[in-house]
């Protein structure tokens, strides 16, 4: 008996395993209604990925898949490439904390380049490297789908950050990169800075805990008086004294697009002094900044 009308599933922590996901494969190549599904915290291993990405090359309603902390590997990941070559459908998918190597964040990026339909990818706590972004971002650059890419908590550098800024570059369709808790410095924060001079698509970025400083606001107050879209800019978390807080004031009187500005748990390295009446009346009103 098939269940027509269910539309999401949730059997995150309930050790179903590689062999029930090859059920569940099977159900996917026949039904016509669920359109979420949540596997996190399964342990299912690439098999199990495996069998769900079988079930997505037939299936066509599903849009959001989870797959969350579940020890995919490689080939998880080489799996549901290949099931982004065939599925044009899936909207959403989350792959956070599956540790992945190099050779699977290239397998990924194969099918990022030839997928229309996926707008938001989760790879936070993926132990993604350099390497592993510069390839992701190499696949970004043929993508015109994708939204949203969630690299956080990862081991991104100032090499990852620059392949990005290349990518921004020539993009149109990434509206949110999420860089929190990784290692981008000065040099990765600088590259970004640079990309953004020319990208006019991204409308949030966060690069909070990537220990910042003033020279990192310096260099992105600087690109962004020549950026016109991006609104959120997250920075908590990082090293900003007196001298960067100021050059982010400096941008925010000249720029109308920044609405969301996040300081909060920035490891302030000195007291802040108050601004002037003047500096308050020329600050727009538009900006929500959290201190």
């Amino acid at each position: 008996m098939q269940i027509k009308t269910l539309a999401s599933i949730d059997l995150s922590r309930d050790n179903i395993g590689a062999e029930g996901c090859k059920a569940l494969g099977e159900c996917l190549k026949r039904n016509s209604s669920l359109t979420r599904i949540k596997l996190s915290e399964n342990r299912v291993g690439g098999d199990g990925c495996k069998a769900i990405s079988e079930g997505l090359k037939i299936n066509k309603t599903l849009t959001h898949r989870s797959f969350s902390g579940n020890r995919v590997g490689d080939e998880g990941y080489e799996a549901l490439a290949e099931g982004l070559l065939c599925n044009q459908f899936l909207a959403s998918a989350d792959l956070s904390y599956n540790p992945v190597s190099v050779d699977g964040c290239k397998a990924l990026a194969e099918g990022l380049k030839c997928n229309y339909t996926l707008t938001s990818i989760d790879l936070s706590g993926a132990c993604i490297d350099d390497e592993g972004c510069t390839a992701l971002a190499e696949g970004l650059k043929e993508n015109t789908a994708l939204a949203l890419i969630n690299l956080a908590d990862n081991a991104v550098g100032a090499d990852g950050c620059r392949a990005l800024a290349e990518t921004l570059k020539c993009n149109k369709s990434l509206t949110s990169i999420g860089l929190y808790d990784n290692w981008i410095g000065y040099d990765g924060c600088e590259a970004l800075a640079d990309g953004l001079m020319s990208n006019q698509a991204l409308r949030s970025l966060y690069l909070s805990a990537n220990r910042l400083g003033d020279d990192s606001c310096m260099a992105l107050a600087r690109s962004l008086n020549c950026n016109q879209t991006l609104k959120s800019l997250s920075m908590y978390g990082n090293f900003i004294g007196q001298k960067g807080c100021e050059m982010l004031a400096c941008f925010l009187e000249k720029n109308w697009t920044l609405q969301t500005l996040f300081l909060c748990g920035a490891f302030l390295l000195e007291p802040l002094t108050s601004p002037s009446p003047s500096q308050l009346q020329t600050l727009p009103l538009h900006a929500l900044t959290y201190l």
